[in-house]
């Protein structure tokens, strides 16, 4: 975060959130091969992997909703 390529502060921490759930969910993945033996364990970390992906695509959703009623209550103004 030294460097700001993107437009604004909330995109880049955005895109840094991004970054940080793909690696988590990439590392996820070696949980479900056989280096996890047990299936409940690996059910378990199924159910957490779940439970990023749609933690990621809610908070992307809710910034979607505010961002596009913002939108609409200015052009409502105008």
């Amino acid at each position: 975060m030294w460097h700001m390529p993107l437009e604004s502060p909330f995109a880049a921490c955005m895109e840094v959130m991004n970054e940080c759930t793909i690696i988590f969910l990439t590392y996820g993945q070696l949980c479900f091969t056989d280096f996890v033996p047990e299936e409940d364990t690996r059910s378990v970390i199924g159910y957490v992997y779940m439970g990023v992906s749609i933690a990621n695509i809610l908070v992307h959703l809710i910034f979607l909703v505010l961002a596009s009623s913002h939108k609409v209550k200015l052009m409502f103004r105008k």
